[in-house]
């Protein structure tokens, strides 16, 4: 039974698992953005793994240009800025 109780988290937990205030993870978690178990009216409990799959889930992939021109390149075909 402890292994299980191991495997849930509360908002300060989760907090430090993420580096998100405590104040954002009540938003999150009002506005049903982010894996939680509600265990009574005002009790909630975070899943260890579904947290991690939550922070995994979150990352955003560069987009990777095929353009040739740079962004930084503000000079026209003529040489001129």
């Amino acid at each position: 039974m402890k292994e299980h109780q191991d495997n849930l988290l509360d908002y300060r937990a989760v907090s430090e698992m993420t580096g998100l205030p405590i104040g954002t993870i009540y938003s999150l978690v009002f506005r049903r953005q982010i894996p939680h178990i509600r265990l009574g009216k005002r009790l909630v409990r975070f899943s260890f793994h579904r947290i991690a799959a939550w922070i995994k889930s979150q990352e955003v992939n560069p987009q990777i240009s095929k353009s040739t021109s740079s962004p930084m390149n503000t000079e026209d075909q003529n040489g001129k800025a």
